[in-house]
């Protein structure tokens, strides 16, 4: 279950933390990916993935920001929550350093 919140007057924010979670927004996050100009898609995020959102080389736990403006997904900031040698947790990028996907995704006109 994600956990939601308001920001300004017409953009909700949500946590997703499973992989069920990220999988239902596919077909949202390649609508985004196609507004905002760039072509590709979520599967290079989710190939290597297993349930929980952790990578094979990078065990952890998985915190997709998104943002909906008027009920459309305008924002995707794909990030992972992992434990270092000292046992602190780090939040980093999801696909790191698998993917290289270092970057937030929004719609042209989100920060308006």
């Amino acid at each position: 279950m994600p956990m939601t919140g308001r920001v300004g007057g017409s953009c909700d924010i949500a946590v997703i933390r499973d992989r069920a979670g990220f999988e239902s927004l596919a077909v949202e996050w390649t609508e985004l990916f196609e507004r905002a100009g760039r072509r590709s898609n979520c599967s290079r995020l989710s190939n290597g993935s297993t349930a929980g959102g952790s990578f094979p080389r990078r065990s952890g736990r998985l915190r997709l920001v998104i943002g909906r403006r008027d009920g459309r997904l305008a924002m995707v900031w794909p990030l992972i929550i992992t434990t270092n040698c000292f046992g602190l947790a780090q939040l980093g990028w999801m696909g790191e350093p698998v993917s290289q996907y270092g970057d937030a995704l929004l719609e042209p006109d989100f920060g308006a």
